[in-house]
């Protein structure tokens, strides 16, 4: 079962659901031209699943066991969409797509 490595696009925080950004700034063109094809999968399963980019990237990091997400929030909204994400069961296809997508993700660590 996947693990979450320290440096991965999900351990640095950089999908938020409708953009790229990274915990220094926005991340660099070629940096996210690479992750397009996660946030395309992470749409694609958002709009399978009526929810949002982010909470499908929520349910996907907690569906790999034991694991603390500490999801941000700014509006109502979004902590409802976080909350949400705890329903949200991904079926082994999107999983697998999800996968796929971010191994296609290269980034140098920080």
């Amino acid at each position: 079962m996947p693990v979450t490595r320290p440096g991965s696009t999900r351990a640095r925080g950089e999908l938020n659901g409708s953009a790229l950004v990274h915990p220094l700034g926005v991340l660099r063109h070629e940096r996210a031209q690479n992750s397009l094809p996660l946030l395309g999968a992470l749409r694609a399963a958002a709009a399978k699943h009526e929810a949002t980019p982010a909470a499908i990237a929520l349910a996907w990091a907690t569906g790999h066991g034991p694991v603390v997400v500490i999801p941000g929030a700014t509006t109502i909204e979004q902590l409802e969409a976080n909350v949400a994400a705890g329903d949200i069961t991904l079926d082994p296809g999107e999983v697998e797509a999800l996968e796929a997508a971010a191994d296609q993700v290269r980034h140098p660590t920080i």
